[in-house]
């Protein structure tokens, strides 16, 4: 049995991207240590996010909501997520990665314990309100908006639409992360080598 109990280990373990996907997950799977053992879990969850895709397509087609999903809409989100994946394999990502190496150098002034859940909460709470303050910002600074106005220009408001990100919003989006690295052993999977 796993450390909860609830599961047969293998079970437990093959459940981890669903599980992640609704925060149950526990702090010793979610807390590498160190940046090598960090997963993909952009790639771990692909399987997964485009069976629900496909999933909506066949219930849109066949119920009141017949039409919402359109297909060459879907395929432009999935090219515009193909097209980041891309640049990410070939190095797009170093800015955020720098720039949250540069922060832990310089800025860093306390540690927190890695094993702790209270680490793992906070770290999961900083992730959150960091992601809301630069989503916020995408919406109401001019600059931001135009890196994230990609994500917002499909035609129907379905699963696909959430592939759709622009390859510039990255660069726009590090610093609401960077109060994360402030202290020592918060660690994220955002910046990823």
């Amino acid at each position: 049995m796993n450390e909860t109990g609830f599961l047969p280990d293998d079970i437990w373990e093959k459940t981890f991207i669903l599980r992640g996907l609704l925060y149950l997950v526990t702090p010793s799977e979610t807390s590498p240590k160190t940046l090598d053992d960090v997963p993909d879990v952009v790639a771990m969850v692909i399987p997964y996010f485009f069976f629900f895709i496909v999933l909506e397509g066949i219930i849109c087609q066949f119920r009141w909501t017949k039409g919402r999903f359109r297909f060459n809409d879907s395929l432009a989100s999935m090219s515009h997520a193909t097209c980041l994946r891309v640049f990410e394999l070939i190095g797009e990502v170093a800015i955020e990665y720098h720039m949250y190496i540069l922060a832990y150098e310089k800025f860093h002034f306390f540690e927190f314990d890695p094993e702790s859940k209270t680490t793992w909460i906070l770290a999961l709470l900083g992730a959150d309100l960091s992601y809301y303050w630069a989503h916020r910002a995408m919406h109401e600074v001019n600059l931001m908006w135009s890196a994230h106005q990609v994500h917002h220009s499909g035609e129907d408001y379905n699963l696909s639409m959430g592939m759709r990100q622009s390859i510039f919003q990255r660069y726009t989006s590090w610093p609401f992360y960077i109060p994360m690295r402030v202290p020592k052993s918060i660690r994220t999977g955002l910046f990823q080598k």
